[in-house]
């Protein structure tokens, strides 16, 4: 009963994080929750690799998340999986 309760927790968070950021930003999230390098992300979205790291600094400033571990530790822990 108590992983329903964390899972549903980290929904939660996921959902309204998902809410504050533009589809160009949610792609980059799963992109990253793949695995992918920035090159990689934005030969994937069809965008330059300088355009792929300003959407990853916006996100980090709207979730409040410090840096690109900040930003990968929230990937990994509140992303359901693609």
């Amino acid at each position: 009963m108590k992983k329903e309760i964390i899972s549903h927790s980290k929904v939660s968070i996921y959902i309204e994080a998902i809410k504050m950021l533009t589809p160009s930003e949610v792609k980059i999230i799963e992109q990253l929750k793949l695995g992918l390098t920035d090159l990689e992300i934005a030969e994937s979205l069809n965008l330059s690799p300088h355009t792929v790291h300003t959407h990853k600094k916006n996100i980090c400033r709207k979730l409040k998340l410090k840096g690109r571990n900040g930003l990968l530790k929230w990937v990994i822990s509140y992303t359901p999986n693609v």
